[in-house]
């Protein structure tokens, strides 16, 4: 039997695996890591470190790190869009799913100049993260209220129109939902991770620190694979065999459990790093 979880992390990208990193351990840290440390870590999967190391100058080229120097060891620490991405991958993972609606629609409309295409990226970035459908270029919609938090990741009101209302004509909700969101599809994908997470749930007991860490990235990254796209549909929108609360909970249960082996295992890479003088002494995270 494959073992996806393990697979996932094999196959992401250093981008993903850098937020990962500073979302699980580097927040219990202080909040920022230094780079060789993720250069150790990702020794561990075959990640040279000249590819970590540019993956982290893209990242803050991109505003979505931020670092700093000292002596000759940059630290790193998520930018504010950064931030972002992770905060919606929390709320994803821990937030209690909204049970009611008011019947109302979230809808974004945005226009920015043509030579502004990283504010455009940007955007779109944010609404799938946060789970908007597209009605059409530049027009995107959901069931919640999530209009104040897409206008503060962006960080500027420029371009960008919000509005929150009944739909009065032409499709019903239901029918909404269904052109813009494929929930059965959503539903497999949620059934093969419940698959996934029962079997690793067997085997935690036996797992050194090392495996502990890269699972619990593994764990949140299999999730997110299906959540990102779960636009969180209101109840009374879903099918009657949604399977989508029962996945969440079992990825906060085994995130929670993994937790301890996690923060051992980098604390471990870090002393490595402070007893061969990579980083000084007193220089910490």
């Amino acid at each position: 039997m494959r073992d996806e979880i393990r697979e996932t992390v094999s196959e992401a990208p250093i981008r993903r695996l850098i937020y990962s990193c500073l979302s699980a351990y580097g927040d219990r840290r202080g909040g920022e890591l230094p780079g060789p440390w993720f250069s150790s870590v990702f020794e561990g999967i075959d990640h040279a470190p000249s590819a970590v190391r540019l993956a982290l100058f893209r990242m803050v080229r991109n505003s979505e790190l931020e670092s700093r120097k000292q002596g000759r060891v940059n630290f790193y620490r998520l930018a504010p869009f950064g931030r972002a991405g992770i905060e919606a991958g929390r709320q994803m993972l821990f937030g209690e799913p909204e049970m009611g609606w008011d019947g109302a629609w979230t809808i974004v409309h945005f226009h920015f100049s043509k030579g502004d295409r990283f504010s455009r990226d940007h955007m779109r970035g944010i609404l799938t993260l946060e789970g908007f459908g597209c009605l059409g270029p530049g027009l995107y919609i959901h069931p919640r209220d999530r209009g104040a938090r897409v206008l503060e990741a962006m960080g500027s009101r420029d371009g960008i129109s919000v509005f929150r209302g009944p739909c009065v004509e032409g499709e019903n909700d239901e029918e909404l939902v269904g052109m813009l969101w494929n929930l059965e599809d959503l539903n497999l994908r949620y059934e093969a991770f419940l698959r996934e997470a029962r079997s690793l749930k067997k085997r935690i007991a036996t797992l050194s620190d090392r495996e502990a860490f890269f699972y619990r990235i593994g764990v949140v990254l299999r999730f997110l694979d299906t959540g990102w796209s779960d636009p969180e549909i209101p109840e009374a929108l879903l099918p009657s065999d949604w399977l989508g609360h029962e996945a969440r909970e079992a990825a906060r249960r085994l995130y929670e459990v993994l937790v301890p082996q996690t923060l051992a295992h980098g604390d471990a890479i870090m002393q490595q790093l402070n007893d061969s003088g990579v980083i000084p002494r007193g220089i910490a995270g």
